[in-house]
C-alpha cells in the first residue's frame, strides 16, 4: 500500500517528509486532501464483511427429521412429489425460503387455497404443535435439505421462539 503525491509525500516511512512549512498543507497539497486520500486508501483495502455461513444440519438432526417425516409427514406428503390434495415439496418456495416459514407451517398447520409451483391446491395440513422443538427443528432441516437443497441447521430455540411468539 502506498500513496504518493508527486514524490513529495508518501504513506509509510517518511510520510511527512517534505510536508512543507505552510500550515494546513503537506508538500503543497491541502492537508484535508492528504487525509482524505489516506482514508480512501485504507477503506478501499477493506472488504465488506459477509455474513457467516449457516452451519449444516448435523447427522443427528437429519436422523431425527427423517424419523419424524416417515412417521408423521409421509402419510400425506409421501415422496415429496405432491398430489391433488398435498403440495409438492420439491421446488417449494416455502422450503427454499427462511426456515421460519416452514417452522410456522409445521407448528400452526395450513388450510385453504394455495398455489404451489403454479398449481392451485386446496387441502388441510394439520398443525403439528404436539411435536417437540427438537423434532420440528429436525424435520424442517430434513425437508429443506431433501427437497429444497437448503443445508442449514435449524435450532430448536428458533422453534421455541416461534411457538412463544404465536408465529
Amino acid at each position: 500500500m502506498g500513496i504518493s503525491f508527486g514524490g513529495r509525500i508518501k504513506h509509510g516511512q517518511g510520510a511527512l517528509q517534505g510536508a512543507g512549512s505552510r500550515a494546513g498543507s503537506a508538500g503543497g497539497f491541502p492537508l484535508k486532501a492528504v487525509l482524505l486520500a489516506v482514508v480512501v486508501e485504507i477503506v478501499s483495502g477493506c472488504q465488506p464483511a459477509s455474513p457467516p455461513a449457516a452451519a449444516p444440519p448435523s447427522g443427528a438432526q437429519l436422523a431425527i427429521g427423517s424419523g419424524v417425516y416417515e412417521s408423521v409427514c409421509a402419510q400425506c406428503h409421501g415422496d415429496g412429489l405432491g398430489d391433488p390434495m398435498n403440495p409438492p415439496l420439491f421446488g417449494s418456495s416455502v422450503l427454499a425460503g427462511p426456515p421460519l416459514e416452514t417452522i410456522r407451517v409445521v407448528l400452526r398447520g395450513q388450510s385453504g387455497k394455495s398455489v404451489v409451483n403454479g398449481k392451485l391446491l386446496q387441502g388441510i395440513m394439520p398443525a403439528q404443535a404436539s411435536l417437540s422443538d427438537a423434532e420440528i427443528a429436525g424435520v424442517v432441516a430434513y425437508v429443506r435439505a431433501t427437497y429444497a437443497n437448503q443445508f442449514s441447521a435449524v435450532e430448536p430455540e428458533a422453534v421455541a421462539k416461534a411457538r412463544l411468539d404465536g408465529q
